[in-house]
């Protein structure tokens, strides 16, 4: 252990350091960046037991934090958290009554006698306590471990009671459990809770960590239990009776069978391919098949926290990847903290909106024995630049729900005509084109007729340049465009009251928000071309004439030169024209297209269309499978 004021020197002569390696560049600072951590876990006290009030006192001194031990202090919002430790460690009665409080919300055991007349708290202290129990206070800091691949290597027993009082220490003394979101209540719940039930830590660690996975590939069986911790003790010096006495946790295990996959997934990123990933479950499961799902962090800060049932450790012999070519797909093992186990054939599921395959894509052919496409499209484009099999298979999606909100909900005019497009200006506003669906509307309409337009725009602030356009464009030609975030109930209720539905895109993978449109009953004019030309034809749509154009702006996706479809913008006005003086023409056009998108695209009927193909490969496993990257 350190003497008292060595640390203090030890920073002063980092940030001394500091000052000369700053101007060496990047990867210079990198290098004394993992140095200085290295020394703050070398140093980092072990605290045995949290719940020693005479060892946890010198500790919560090191850490420079405290408990409120006295009965004195109120509880508040700010206090909770911090009040419900202390009673914990000067309650052994508490402690031996309710060994899984700081694990249960607000509707469990401990919450029950906290909203009880024994606890003794008032009625405002009461509905602090329980709301701290219902946001799982330490549920930030393993999120923020979970986003930081290199904690793996720093801290591999910070979720175990042998390693969580260094991690705790580090987050604390270094501050660092700001950069995680974390307070000190927190980091400190987060520490008390590995002390209180050090099997979910073993399992937990064990779910996250490829190294344990393959040392003991059946660690969290009944068999496989003991082989684990006795290779844990050994591999890193662990001691305290804490390992020997813990359960394996009941639910921990997979077992394997037929009939099941795995899938990879950004399960917890609020996106489209959060939302296609559900998809592929919800159809498998309809169609029979189980499912283990593993989720892969994107390191974005806005992943949902808590990755709990999106741990699964892929026991049966096919993975499907539902992530993007890029940036994780290739890095998805690591990213998720889950060893790539031999013998298991995987498929990557891609969706992409060009007709060019970029060539660093060919070395995921290292890693994937097939490609499925969700749309012909996608199909086409991937037989041309992969050399992997790749097999349509048409994507399903949950069918919107009719949602009824009032006009007046968005801003929008209640007497008139309304076309609506609807878009993310993280897909690309140059694919996306809503400047040609404006365009369009002003070709289409004089000022004085009682038809409006609304573009609905999300994240807009991706792309303040284009919003800015297109800004100043919807101002000039009268159209509505609502630019903030709506939940999902609302985008359907926002589609649900218009009268038809328009997008002039340059390439659509799939067409989301059309076949929506169309699930709802409603008319969609749609450049004639790409992957909506899956569930769109000329009987329940007006799909709008094209000719062949380059791309004129290179960007992170999409590059010049490579080629999509440019719309008419004049046929597109026309066909406005058409459903605005025809009425009964739009109408008939929504009821064909509700049948055929809810036939074509229901998640039963593409549980069945990959259920065909996993029967295939199950029952046979073609040669490819003998690969095992």
């Amino acid at each position: 252990m350190l003497r008292p004021g060595t640390m203090l020197k030890l920073r002063a002569a980092a940030r001394r350091v500091m000052r000369f390696v700053a101007p060496l560049g990047s990867r210079r600072r990198r290098v004394y960046g993992l140095a200085r951590n290295w020394i703050w876990r070398k140093f980092a006290p072990h605290l045995a037991d949290p719940f020693d009030r005479e060892a946890l006192a010198k500790y919560l001194v090191k850490a420079r934090t405290e408990l409120p031990f006295d009965d004195t202090t109120p509880i508040t919002a700010a206090t909770a958290a911090k009040r419900v430790l202390a009673l914990l460690v000067t309650r052994p009665d508490l402690r031996a009554r309710f060994p899984n409080a700081l694990r249960e919300t607000a509707s469990g055991p401990f919450g029950a006698w906290v909203n009880s007349a024994e606890s003794g708290f008032t009625a405002a202290e009461r509905a602090h306590v329980l709301a701290v129990l219902d946001r799982t206070p330490s549920a930030r800091v393993v999120h923020w471990f979970d986003h930081s691949p290199n904690m793996y290597n720093g801290f591999p027993l910070a979720l175990t009671p042998a390693g969580a009082s260094r991690f705790a220490w580090w987050l604390l003394r270094g501050r660092h459990g700001a950069h995680a979101g974390a307070t000190d209540d927190d980091i400190l719940w987060f520490l008390f809770e590995r002390a209180t039930d050090p099997a979910c830590g073993l399992a937990a660690t064990y779910l996250r960590n490829p190294v344990w996975q393959r040392r003991v590939p059946d660690g969290l069986s009944p068999a496989g239990w003991d082989a684990l911790r006795a290779w844990v003790r050994r591999a890193y010096r662990v001691r305290g009776n804490w390992i020997d006495t813990a359960a394996r946790p009941a639910d921990a295990h997979e077992q394997p069978g037929p009939r099941g996959v795995n899938l990879l997934g950004h399960f917890r990123y609020p996106s489209g391919l959060q939302v296609a990933a559900a998809n592929v479950v919800a159809a498998l499961d309809l169609a029979g098949w189980r499912s283990s799902l593993r989720d892969v962090p994107t390191q974005a800060a806005n992943d949902l926290v808590g990755r709990d049932g999106y741990l699964g450790l892929h026991p049966f012999p096919v993975t499907i990847s539902q992530l993007p070519p890029e940036p994780f797909a290739a890095e998805c093992y690591p990213y998720s903290g889950l060893d790539m186990r031999p013998n298991t054939y995987r498929i990557g599921y891609w969706y992409w909106e060009a007709e060019h395959v970029p060539a660093h894509w060919k070395r995921h052919a290292r890693w994937l024995h097939e490609l499925w496409a969700p749309t012909r499209f996608i199909g086409s484009v991937l037989r041309g630049g992969m050399k992997l099999p790749v097999v349509d298979m048409l994507a399903g999606m949950r069918m919107p729900p009719v949602v009824t909100l009032p006009r007046a909900h968005f801003g929008l005019p209640a007497d008139k005509f309304l076309f609506l497009f609807v878009f993310d200006m993280c897909s690309s506003a140059q694919r996306k084109n809503p400047f040609a669906v404006v365009e369009a509307y002003r070709r289409a309409f004089r000022n004085n007729e009682r038809v409006a337009l609304a573009i609905k725009v999300s994240r807009g602030s991706h792309d303040k340049r284009s919003l800015a356009r297109l800004q100043a464009e919807c101002g000039a030609a009268g159209v509505h465009l609502i630019d903030s975030t709506l939940d999902h109930s609302e985008v359907f209720g926002l589609i649900n009251c218009c009268d038809a539905y328009v997008s002039l895109h340059r390439s659509e993978g799939y067409g989301l928000t059309m076949a929506e449109a169309m699930a709802l009953g409603k008319p969609v004019v749609a450049t004639g071309y790409s992957g909506n030309l899956d569930f769109m034809t000329a009987e329940n749509s007006l799909l709008v004439d094209h000719t062949r154009a380059q791309v004129q702006e290179s960007g992170p996706v999409y590059k010049r030169g490579w080629t999509w479809a440019e719309p008419s913008v004049e046929h597109a006005a026309a066909h406005m024209r058409r459903l605005y003086e025809n009425p009964e023409l739009g109408r008939a056009l929504g009821a064909r297209a509700r049948t055929d998108v809810r036939r074509t695209l229901s998640l039963e009927a593409a549980g069945r269309r990959m259920a065909a193909r996993l029967d295939e490969l199950c029952g046979a496993p073609p040669a490819a499978a003998r690969r095992a990257a």
